[in-house]
């Protein structure tokens, strides 16, 4: 939230994000590296120092300090009715942002913005767990259009990457086999104004989550090899951080070109917590002393089994009580879970090292 309320900044009589600061300096043909100077040195007219606490706790604009800098259309002193629009205007946006800016870290969606099968009476069964997967579906796949919260106009970063490639092939029809730099820098240069800013912003993203997911993926393989390796089976700050690693990185990778195995997964398994109600059926397990001969369970009787299943947490304080089931618990992860590297440039690369 800090974050967002430095950002929301008040220049030339307005409040703005650097965003459409920026795209107004480069309309005026200021070079980008004085338009970022001159962004760091109005840290100080941040919306973050214009707000303070009521005597009710409540978050409020500070009327005094901030209405004295704002003007109207006209560049004149705003009248009472005008401010009060335009304040509850720009309180708006910036919750919008904020609220935006939650649910992209957090991977849930507000009631407000739910989709029409987590509002569905019987659909929000198939929803379960997985409102992260419709963000992660609107960040990368949506069409074109204008967040009137944020007065962005946005677009899923694979559409635009896309787009872009369209255009980049198109160049090679032209001749430029040969020049790669040149082929990739003309369809660059060739998107028009409004999708020129998006262009950059969305292949910046894609480039800087591809190598922050590569980057994981090289560590999380090496602590892998290492923990595959005889010497280090019994070790469990190695067998931990690996199997860490290995979670980290799939959560990663799913939402990002892994996404596409989610959504077969979401076909092939709609109920997320299926497995979970079919133990419920063994409830005569609970009377049953017998031992477990196999598997992961293997030493304790039936009725241990049943409730390390069903009571919350217990299931992950069993499996992580020592090296050798965290590195059962690693194993079994990567196999259901590894399909998701399959999707990314380096993943592919381990899996064909590892069949050798």
């Amino acid at each position: 939230m800090l974050g967002v309320l430095h950002d929301f900044r008040v220049v030339n009589g307005s409040i703005m994000r650097f965003n459409q600061f920026e795209r107004q300096k480069l309309s005026e043909g200021v070079d980008k590296k004085e338009i970022k100077n001159k962004w760091d040195s109005l840290e100080s007219e941040a919306i973050y120092n214009f707000i303070d606490i009521n005597e009710n706790s409540e978050v409020v604009f500070n009327d005094k300090a901030i209405r004295s800098k704002l003007l109207n259309k006209d560049g004149e002193k705003m009248s009472d009715s005008e401010y009060e629009a335009f304040k509850t205007e720009k309180i708006n946006a910036i919750r919008g942002h904020i609220s935006n800016v939650i649910s992209n870290i957090d991977g849930q969606i507000p009631n407000e913005a739910r989709v029409h099968a987590q509002r569905h009476f019987a659909l929000n069964y198939f929803m379960t767990h997985r409102g992260w997967l419709s963000i992660v579906a609107s960040r990368r796949f949506k069409n074109r259009h204008l967040n009137v919260e944020t007065g962005e106009v946005e677009e899923g970063s694979y559409r635009t990457l896309w787009n872009f490639m369209g255009r980049y092939l198109k160049e090679y029809k032209k001749g430029n086999f040969g020049d790669f730099v040149k082929a990739w820098k003309v369809a660059y240069d060739s998107a028009d104004p409004t999708e020129s800013a998006l262009l950059h912003r969305n292949m910046k993203r894609i480039g800087i989550e591809m190598s922050m997911l590569n980057g994981l993926m090289l560590i999380g393989f090496l602590l892998n090899g290492m923990a595959d390796d005889d010497e280090y089976a019994e070790t469990y700050g190695i067998q931990g951080l690996s199997y860490l690693f290995n979670r980290t990185m799939n959560e990663m990778s799913s939402a990002q070109l892994g996404s596409v195995n989610n959504f077969s997964e979401v076909i092939e398994s709609p109920f997320v917590g299926w497995n979970t109600v079919k133990t419920f059926t063994d409830v005569g397990d609970l009377f049953n002393g017998e031992q477990v001969k196999r598997g992961t369970y293997r030493g304790l009787s039936e009725r241990q089994r049943f409730l390390t299943k069903l009571v919350p947490g217990a299931k992950q304080v069993y499996d992580l009580s020592d090296a050798g089931r965290v590195k059962r618990m690693r194993s079994t992860y990567m196999f259901y879970n590894g399909a998701n590297f399959n999707y990314t440039p380096l993943g592919n690369l381990y899996w064909l090292a590892d069949d050798k």
